[in-house]
């Protein structure tokens, strides 16, 4: 009944008044929706924000359990150098380049899954950090482009090898460590040659492409890192034993001794036995 009334009501109205009580209900009625969808939205942030507290909670509680944990074993460290333009001096590892910046990371020993999947919700693809190449140095991308990573160090021993992938401009240090409580770990260090240079693996060092051997070789050289730590032995000329007294005598007694004529031994002879003669009387 009260609907009809307000109809008639409505109908009963002035043509302008009846379009104007029109525009009013439709802008009542667009503002209650309004007002809707943001009430709509807020909750459905709300939950949202929820959430990512909730998340955050437990990613402050792993890392606090990661720090406690760093108390207890000692992280794996990188250390990396700026460029490869040293003098190496195997004796006492030193470097000779006072300009080098020496970078350090922690490398985790396993993978934090949970920090991927948190961040890979919030943070859009284009807005993700570049993920980091190896152990290099930001401007290794401007000294060589393609870069692969597929050298490891799993079983070979301390030394120093060429990357063969990356056409020996790269090499690695490869370093087995077995702690206190029989775990083993590889620690991997990787550098890369300036311009215009490769590894030589033959002589451990970055020289032009026509001074080093062939890259493709250089496995046949990774041997050579067995000698690390051992001493070189320096050839010492060794003088001929001297002869002892009794030899010098029985040299002396068998040098020549030259033929006597047998006349001039008859003569000796006899003067021989006239004086034994005369000695008798």
């Amino acid at each position: 009944m009260i609907c009809r009334d307000s109809i008639k009501t409505v109908s009963l109205l002035p043509k302008k008044n009846r379009m104007m009580t029109l525009v009013k209900l439709m802008m009542i009625g667009k503002i209650l929706k309004a007002k809707f969808d943001m009430m709509l939205k807020l909750y459905t942030a709300g939950i949202q924000t929820k959430i990512f507290f909730v998340l955050l909670s437990i990613l402050a509680l792993q890392k606090i359990k990661f720090f406690m944990d760093l108390k207890k074993h000692e992280p794996h460290k990188a250390i990396y150098y700026e460029h490869a333009q040293h003098d190496h001096h195997y004796d006492d590892a030193s470097w000779g380049h006072e300009e080098e910046t020496i970078q350090i990371k922690l490398r985790l020993d396993r993978t934090n899954i949970f920090d991927n999947f948190v961040w890979g919700i919030w943070l859009m693809p284009e807005h993700l950090p570049p993920p980091s190449l190896l152990t290099l140095p930001s401007n290794a991308t401007s000294i060589r482009t393609d870069i692969s990573d597929s050298f490891h160090c799993e079983g070979r021993e301390y030394g120093y090898y060429a990357d063969v992938e990356n056409d020996c401009q790269l090499f690695h240090v490869c370093l087995p460590v077995t702690y206190s409580d029989g775990r083993n770990q590889t620690f991997r260090w990787s550098f890369i040659c300036p311009e215009e240079t490769i590894f030589n693996q033959e002589m451990f060092t970055c020289t032009r492409a026509d001074e080093a051997i062939d890259c493709t070789e250089s496995p046949r050289f990774y041997e050579l890192n067995r000698n690390f730590g051992s001493e070189e032995v320096i050839g010492e000329a060794v003088e001929p034993p001297l002869p002892q007294s009794t030899d010098v005598h029985y040299l002396e007694e068998a040098t020549a001794v030259p033929e006597v004529p047998q006349g001039l031994g008859r003569n000796l002879s006899r003067r021989g036995g006239n004086k034994r003669e005369q000695r008798k009387l």
